[in-house]
Formats: C-alpha cells, structure tokens, sequence
C-alpha cells in the first residue's frame, strides 16, 4: 500500500499547481462542479484539496 501513498502526494502536488496557475490566468471565475465560482473561492478550494491529499501522504507514511 505504499504506492497508494505516493498517489495522494502526487494528486496534492497537481492541486498545488492548478493553484499556482490561477495566478496567471486572466479567468475571474472558475468552474467546481459545474457552478460559477469567484476565482478566490476555486483558489480557496485548490489549497483545501491540496492540504487534505497531503495530509493523506504523510498519515499513511507514518504507518
């Protein structure tokens, strides 16, 4: 199961990037589900994911 680890790191390291990207796109809404978000609230929502698939990574490391 340590290679399951390892895709909750590289999926919280995607996350962390499509927030990196908002940054230099010209968007000033975002899509999540479907529904018309202001661009802080999607950037809000990549950091949230980001934080919960890495948080993932490092508890199923320390077992």
């Amino acid at each position: 199961m340590k290679s399951l680890s390892y895709i909750f790191l590289v999926i919280g390291i995607f996350f962390i990037l499509g927030f990196i990207n908002t940054f230099f796109s010209k968007n000033t809404v975002h899509q999540i589900f479907s529904f018309d978000v202001n661009i802080w609230v999607y950037r809000i929502w990549e950091l949230i994911m980001a934080s919960v698939f890495i948080m993932f990574f490092f508890q199923k490391r320390e077992k």
